[in-house]
C-alpha cells in the first residue's frame, strides 16, 4: 500500500468528468460505494468510524452528489477503477450497499488483483426480475424525472425506498427520511 495522497477531498478526473471525493484515516484502503438515489453522505457516520482504522474512501458516483453525469459512455465500476489509480491505491477492501453493491461486484469480477474484500449488503446480484408493481413504479419515477418534475420524483422514492409498503412517511424516523430527501433532491442526475 502506498501512503501518498493527493489530498483529503477533492475532484478526480475520470472518463468525460470529475468524481468528488473524501479520503480520511490511515490504514488500509477502505472504498464505500453508496446506494442509487443517495449519495457519498450516506455514509457520514461509518465513515468517521471506520476512518479510526481504515484508509476510507468515499466518493459521489457519476450523476449522483456533487459528481457531474458527463456525456459520453462509461461504467461505474471503471469510474472506480479510475478513482483509485488517481488516488495511488492498489489494492482495497471494498464495501457496497443496494447500486453501489452491484458496482462492487462489477468492479472485484474486472480488477480481482485490487480487491482484498468484498461486502456487499443488500445487492441484487441473484434477484429475479422486479415484479410488475415495482416496475410500475420504476415506470412513473422516469415519467417524472423526464418531465422534470424532482419534487414528486423524490417524494416518489422516498415512499418506495424509505417508508417502504406498509408503513407511512409519518412512521418513519423524520431525520431519516429529511436526510435521505436532500441526498435525493441534489443528485445531477434528476436536474
Amino acid at each position: 500500500m502506498t501512503e501518498l495522497r493527493r489530498s483529503d477531498s477533492g475532484f478526480a478526473p475520470v472518463k468525460g468528468t470529475k468524481l468528488y471525493y473524501e479520503v480520511a484515516g490511515n490504514g488500509h484502503p477502505l472504498v464505500l460505494l453508496h446506494a442509487g438515489g443517495l449519495d457519498s453522505r450516506m455514509w457520514d457516520d461509518q465513515f468517521s468510524v471506520f476512518s479510526e482504522h481504515f484508509r476510507v474512501i468515499r466518493y459521489d458516483m457519476r450523476g449522483f452528489g456533487k459528481s457531474l453525469v458527463g456525456d459520453i459512455p462509461f461504467s461505474f465500476h471503471q469510474d472506480l477503477y479510475d478513482l483509485l489509480k488517481y488516488l495511488y491505491i492498489e489494492r482495497t477492501h471494498v464495501l457496497g450497499l443496494s447500486r453501489g453493491a452491484t458496482i462492487a461486484i462489477d468492479f472485484t469480477l474486472a480488477y480481482p488483483q485490487m480487491v482484498d474484500a468484498l461486502i456487499l449488503v443488500a445487492s441484487r446480484a441473484g434477484c429475479s426480475r422486479p415484479s410488475e408493481a415495482v416496475q410500475k413504479i420504476w415506470a412513473e419515477s422516469d415519467a417524472l424525472a423526464e418531465k422534470r418534475m424532482i419534487d414528486e420524483v423524490v417524494e416518489m422514492e422516498l415512499r418506495f425506498w424509505v417508508d417502504g409498503p406498509k408503513r407511512t412517511p409519518h412512521q418513519v424516523n423524520p431525520k431519516v427520511r429529511e436526510r435521505v430527501k436532500e441526498m435525493s433532491a441534489h443528485n445531477t442526475n434528476l436536474q
